[in-house]
């Protein structure tokens, strides 16, 4: 129902996501791509770590990596700092 109204970036991203849970990967990135104008999401962490994912997930590796790097230069907490660090680890394996 939020996303029917003038919807927040958050609900539009969290909408994004769950459309990539329901209709895979290609589905959220082109929802989430639509997204990356919007200067609230660009200093969000959760925005960049769902880019991540979903573009790990279509096996675009290296701007998977590039968009955890992104997600550490945003506000958060060192358990998110944490995951970001082993997630671009993993990447690079």
């Amino acid at each position: 129902m939020l996303s029917g109204l003038d919807p927040p970036p958050v609900v539009a991203l969290n909408t994004a996501i769950a459309l990539g849970r329901i209709s895979g990967p290609e589905a959220a990135m082109s929802a989430l791509d639509q997204l990356a104008d919007d200067t609230k999401l660009l200093r969000y962490r959760p925005f960049h770590i769902a880019r991540a994912i979903t573009l790990d997930e279509l096996g675009r590796t290296a701007e998977a990596e590039d968009a955890y790097a992104a997600g550490l230069e945003c506000p958060g907490n060192d358990a998110e700092s944490e995951y970001i660090t082993a997630r671009i680890t993993d990447l690079r394996r």
